[in-house]
């Protein structure tokens, strides 16, 4: 059995990706998707249960009845999803779309992925305030890292609340929204693999706000990559690293960058996105093997 140990590193990375269109919503006559990638399906734009009738129009998608509370209702939402066809995966690297109140409209929306329908497990892209305006934003979401297996449905949703009366209404515009990212064939290898605590953990420390590049970045943990699908007697090449937050506090408002450390070797990852609640390494396949 092999085994790779990594130490996480926070610093400042600087990375490029790729982007195609895998799937659009013009939402001007229904929810459905269009320019469908050939190897995944799209869901139809919809709404949830605690808001009134959805209206497509020349203008987008629009509903009255948000919430006025100052926390998502759990009904009030547009929800999209997309879903690999058999033997594939897929990557987003971005969520494309505008959006716009009425007058009396929300002041505050959230995004949130989950891979359960009921969103009983989900992670929030970000979170927005509105001005108290009612002109066309774009909501754009760029530089995500989000894998979607074969088998697995993601689905995305936004929710929008405060909103400053029952009958304000929100859209997302007319062909703004679309999906971007890529699909390729699943690996037909045994590519399991785990991650396991290492013999010596990183002493627990803080990071000085003076660490502002690369070079001074601060190690703050350890971890051991084990390869646990040795029968096929090849190497699992490591494509996507995700580590959750388990604590309440947003990465995304204290850390400038990440990355991660091979046997005390930086390696460049061809993407990096932290998110509120996580961090997502991307790789090129050969550059972690385990």
């Amino acid at each position: 059995m092999r085994k790779v140990l990594l130490f996480s590193v926070f610093s400042f990375l600087f990375a490029f990706l790729g982007n195609a269109q895998i799937a659009s919503w013009s939402l001007t006559t229904d929810g459905n998707p269009s320019n469908v990638d050939a190897n995944i399906n799209a869901g139809v734009f919809k709404k949830g249960t605690g808001l009134n009738t959805l209206t497509f129009g020349t203008t987008g998608a629009s509903c009255s009845g948000w919430t006025t509370t100052a926390a998502p209702d759990t009904a009030d939402y547009f929800q999209i999803s997309v879903a690999p066809n058999s033997g594939f995966k897929l990557k987003i690297t971005a969520l494309l779309f505008s959006e716009r109140r009425s007058l009396t409209g929300i002041r505050e929306y959230q995004v949130r992925i989950s891979t359960t329908a009921n969103f009983s497990n989900y992670t929030t892209l970000t979170t927005v305030s509105v001005p108290d305006d009612d002109l066309e934003r774009d909501g754009s979401i760029n530089g995500l890292n989000i894998v979607v297996n074969n088998g697995e449905t993601l689905y995305i949703r936004w929710y929008g609340y405060l909103a400053e009366g029952s009958t304000g209404t929100w859209r997302i515009n007319d062909n703004t929204l679309a999906l971007q990212g890529v699909v390729s064939a699943v690996n037909t290898n045994d590519n399991d693999s785990y991650a396991s605590a290492p013999l010596t953990q990183v002493a627990a420390d803080t990071i000085s706000s003076i660490r502002t590049s690369a070079s001074l970045a601060k190690k703050v943990f350890s971890f051991v990559l084990n390869d646990a699908g040795t029968s096929d007697g090849l190497p699992t090449h490591l494509s996507t690293l995700s580590i959750k937050n388990a604590n309440s506090i947003n990465w995304q408002q204290i850390l400038k960058g990440a990355f991660i450390a091979v046997n005390g070797t930086a390696v460049l990852s061809v993407d990096t996105t932290i998110g509120q609640s996580n961090i997502n390494f991307s790789f090129n396949q050969g550059t972690v093997s385990i």
